[in-house]
């Protein structure tokens, strides 16, 4: 009697375990997917001109002429401001003079040397003389063109130093040229950011009242060395506004980096946190369903950052991938596992 039951008991197992076999229980299953993805990091800056410039006269002088105003877009070669010119103007005709002196001079003692009647001596002197002058009304002349002040590239005028009839000095700015045909962000980033620069070179910008707004960003540079107060690092992002759209230096702005560089080489995984479990000794990992039989494999993985309810996997995962999303705690090593679907 015991062992028939014996045997009843061991058939009702072997039976309990065959048909477990053949039973996939149902689970929530989700793909694994690749693509370029913006970081949950964001860092905030300013807008700035892409290249602005002071400009300047090289000569002092009374300015008899300003016809730009803030706001005022110029062309390359544009007229900025202009200096009195009649004192460089009479230096420039008495340097000219010197100069056909001096010529004169030179020419006449040659011809007096090639008669034997003066040295060669004499001649040196006269050269010399003759260079010094000649020197002397270049220079005039760059005076008298440094009266006029031009636009070096075409830009807007972004403020206005100093007034018509007001004497200037030399090297001292007369107003603020920008070129807004792109404009740069400055952003300040800790240690880490700066480490994992080199896979993310490119970013995307929002700015503030321009809710919806997104332009794409290209880092330019960046310091090699850290602020002595906040100890993070200053780097230079450029961006190219979008037409139609007003965008000055000024405005506050939020960057956010590419996980994958923008270039598609390193692309981002993301799956959802409840997909993810820990073991005791704190690794992480994920149940792998495979393909075909469903039968569903521990992969270890490496977590990276998170962005709302979902993991950035760094390592242990490819695109394509399957696995299982919800209940990890009634998962075990070769289970079968179907997708969960509300039919009955």
């Amino acid at each position: 009697m015991m062992a028939v039951a014996s045997c009843a008991v061991i058939g009702s197992r072997g039976e309990a375990q065959d048909t477990s076999a053949i039973i996939a229980r149902p689970a929530k299953i989700v793909d694994v997917t690749a693509a370029p993805g913006v970081s949950s990091a964001s860092y905030p800056g300013v807008l700035r001109a892409a290249e602005q410039v002071d400009l300047t006269f090289p000569v002092s002088g009374r300015l008899i002429e300003l016809p730009v105003i803030a706001g005022k877009t110029v062309t390359t070669g544009d007229l900025i401001a202009r200096l009195e010119e009649p004192r460089y103007e009479a230096r420039l005709a008495s340097a000219q003079a010197e100069y056909d002196k001096s010529l004169a001079d030179f020419r006449r003692v040659e011809e007096l040397l090639a008669k034997g009647v003066t040295t060669r001596r004499e001649v040196d002197t006269r050269r010399a003389a003759l260079e010094v002058a000649e020197a002397s009304l270049n220079a005039a002349k760059e005076d008298v063109s440094a009266t006029r002040l031009t636009a070096p590239f075409v830009g807007i005028v972004a403020r206005r130093h100093v007034e018509p009839f007001q004497n200037v000095r030399a090297n001292e700015p007369i107003v603020t040229l920008q070129d807004l045909s792109a404009l740069d962000v400055l952003i300040h980033v800790p240690t880490r950011a700066v480490i994992e620069s080199d896979r993310r070179r490119d970013a995307v910008v929002t700015i503030d009242g321009l809710p919806g707004r997104v332009f794409p960003a290209t880092v330019r540079s960046f310091s090699s060395e850290p602020d002595p107060v906040t100890q993070t690092y200053a780097v230079l992002l450029r961006i190219v506004p979008t037409p139609g759209v007003v965008l000055l230096p000024g405005m506050a702005a939020t960057l956010r980096p590419h996980e994958d560089g923008g270039d598609g080489k390193n692309p981002v995984l993301h799956v959802p946190i409840g997909a993810v479990a820990a073991d005791a000794g704190g690794k992480s990992y994920v149940w792998l369903v495979e393909p075909g039989s469903g039968v569903v494999r521990r992969r270890d993985v490496t977590l990276g950052s998170m962005r709302g309810d979902s993991v950035e996997i760094a390592s242990g995962l490819r695109a394509g991938d399957r696995i299982v999303a919800a209940g990890l705690s009634h998962v075990r090593e070769g289970m079968t596992v179907r997708p969960w679907t509300n039919q009955p």
